[in-house]
């Protein structure tokens, strides 16, 4: 049953001039599956149909085009099976099983024109280039299937195992992986599409379903021990390859050579054990490797020391617990045939005092254990007093009240308080001298600065023998004598009286000019 759309065209014609305007309207009749196509009355005057044509153009462009799903049979509905789709064929694709699309002139990106044959008949559908991308293989056919397109190469990822690549010599890879040169099993190289920047691939739902698995092996100096990694729900596996060693008899191929405990000669170490005293000794000896074990072992069992030379339980030492006397300052001996013991000074070997705070402790010439020079506990710190503790050997720093220098020259009376030093008073730089101002201690030296004032200005030097003294550049002097204006007059007797000189006597007599006369 057709379904129809009725659009209204309004076609206006005109007339000569003065004329009326006439309307004429037309009902065209669209076929909702073909917009293009449109039935106009018979009606209709030839000069009309073909702007009935365009108006009906320009509205079936305006029908908006849905993104519709496929209906049941066409390319890209779900199905299991081949009678189901319109194509005649239901294909696997990465979206699962769909009917596939006809390709008849070209095919979606991803995807390949490709010939199946079903019976007897040939079918040209659109089949996807990368159906079994990054699936784990074992060689080239893993990786395609008469659904797949392109050629697909088994690559090679050395340890990690081998994975489906996807043929990218005419086009571009899906998101994530990059188009590369690479092997396949065989050493043949082919553009492929693998994991961009070296990434590992991930399982599919299908490779976990259907368990794939890839070979690995793990490579060391010893050998190449090959495994295996699987798909399972968590993701890949990690290659369960035994890590290659060096063949030991054990009955195992350690080296994973298909070899089991070759060459291995017929001196291989070997060791006796046994408890003496509490504790276990062990002698060392050679033997052979038999079916994986050791046999003909010539280590000798350890045994008790007695004062035969030897050393019977294997500890490095000989006839040392026969005379063992219990001092590093000794080397003891046991005289074999009568059993005495010598213990022989060891001067300047290493003992202990029983002092943890000497150190480098060495023996005498007379079997004593000298201490060391004193262990050093100085933390650099004048605030702490520092000493060993002879009990247990550890450093003490305790606290004092002792005068300390701060690094600032312009404090005075530092002191230690609570392990650091603490600044004292600042030093008084000021002075009273009218010639000079803006007193100030240097930090670095600890000298005072000043700056001149008053400059030619009258001062007083506190020399009463002086007057009219002026400030310059910071000094107060400059002035006369009191008693140069002052004569000497010669008395009876003297022929010559010199200047007089200016002298302070103090109280009651004050200043006096002295007249020194010959």
């Amino acid at each position: 049953m057709k379904r129809w759309s009725w659009v209204v065209v309004l076609l206006w014609a005109c007339g000569g001039t003065g004329s009326n305007t006439a309307q004429d309207v037309r009902d065209v009749k669209l076929d909702s599956a073909d917009p293009g196509k449109a039935e106009v009355d018979e009606d209709v005057p030839p000069d009309a149909e073909e702007a009935i044509e365009e108006v009906v153009d320009d509205a079936a462009a305006d029908v908006p085009v849905e993104d519709v799903p496929p209906k049941p049979g066409e390319a890209g509905y779900p199905c299991d099976e081949n009678t189901q789709c319109n194509s005649g064929v239901c294909l696997d694709t990465p979206a699962g099983k769909v009917c596939a699309q006809a390709c008849l002139e070209s095919c979606p990106a991803g995807y390949a024109c490709k010939n199946l044959t079903i019976g007897s008949d040939i079918f040209p559908v659109c089949t996807p280039l990368f159906l079994l991308l990054c699936d784990p293989c074992t060689e080239n056919k893993d990786c395609n299937t008469d659904a797949t397109g392109g050629s697909a190469a088994c690559v090679d990822r050395g340890p990690a195992g081998r994975f489906c690549g996807g043929d990218c010599s005419s086009g571009n890879c899906p998101p994530g992986y990059a188009c590369e040169e690479v092997p396949d099993p065989q050493g043949a190289k082919s553009k492929q599409c693998v994991p961009a920047s070296g990434a590992e691939c991930a399982c599919s739902a299908r490779a976990i379903k259907t368990g794939l698995a890839t070979g690995c092996y793990l490579k060391n100096d010893a050998g190449t021990c090959k495994g295996s990694r699987k798909c399972i729900v968590s993701g890949l596996t990690a290659c369960d390859a035994a890590e290659p060693k060096k063949e030991s008899c054990n009955g195992v191929d350690d080296d994973c050579n298909g070899l089991t405990d070759e060459n291995l000669g017929t001196e291989i170490e070997c060791e006796k054990h046994a408890t003496i005293d509490g504790t276990d000794h062990v002698c060392k000896g050679k033997g052979e490797c038999i079916t994986g074990a050791i046999v003909n072992c010539d280590a000798k069992t350890p045994v008790p020391e007695s004062c035969n030379g030897q050393d019977d339980d294997c500890n490095g030492k000989t006839d040392d617990a026969i005379c063992d006397d219990g001092n590093a300052c000794t080397k003891d001996y046991c005289n074999i045939g009568d059993g005495t013991c010598t213990y022989q000074p060891q001067a300047g070997a290493a003992c202990d005092d029983g002092n943890p705070c000497t150190m480098n402790d060495h023996c005498d010439d007379q079997k004593n254990c000298l201490g060391g020079s004193q262990k050093n506990c100085d933390d650099g710190n004048v605030c702490t007093d520092d000493y060993c503790d002879t009990g247990n050997g550890d450093c003490k720093h305790n606290n004092n009240t002792a005068p300390c220098e701060d690094k600032d020259k312009c404090t005075v009376g530092d002191k230690c308080l609570n392990g650091a030093c603490m600044s004292g008073k600042v030093k008084d730089c000021s002075e009273d001298n009218p010639c000079r101002t803006d007193f100030q201690c240097v930090p670095a030296t600890g000298n005072c600065s000043w700056k001149p004032t008053n400059d030619g200005q009258l001062c007083t030097d506190q020399d009463d023998c002086t007057t009219a003294t002026k400030c310059h550049n910071g000094e107060c002097g400059g002035g006369a004598d009191v008693c140069e204006m002052k004569d000497c007059p010669v008395p009876p007797g003297k022929t010559f009286c010199a200047a007089p000189a200016c002298s302070i006597l103090g109280a009651p007599l004050g200043l006096l000019c002295i007249c020194a006369c010959l």
